[in-house]
């Protein structure tokens, strides 16, 4: 595993809920502004679920449950 991803699923295990949330809006609200990304139309759920696959989260572990 790269260290850059393993760094972030370090510091995202540490987090609160509303924590996760607030990283994944500003992730959704930064890529927003590029419209020729295909990401750009993610919302801060589906950026979670995308982070859940690369680091490949599974049950408790996972961060779009903080958004249900």
């Amino acid at each position: 595993m790269p260290k850059s991803v393993l760094n972030t699923l370090i510091k995202l295990r540490h987090m609160s809920g509303e924590e996760i949330r607030e990283y994944f809006q500003k992730r959704a609200d930064f890529h927003s502004k590029y419209p020729n990304n295909p990401k750009s139309k993610f919302t801060a759920k589906e950026w979670a679920i995308d982070q859940e696959k690369w680091h490949g989260l599974k049950n408790e572990r996972t961060y779009s449950k903080h958004f249900e």
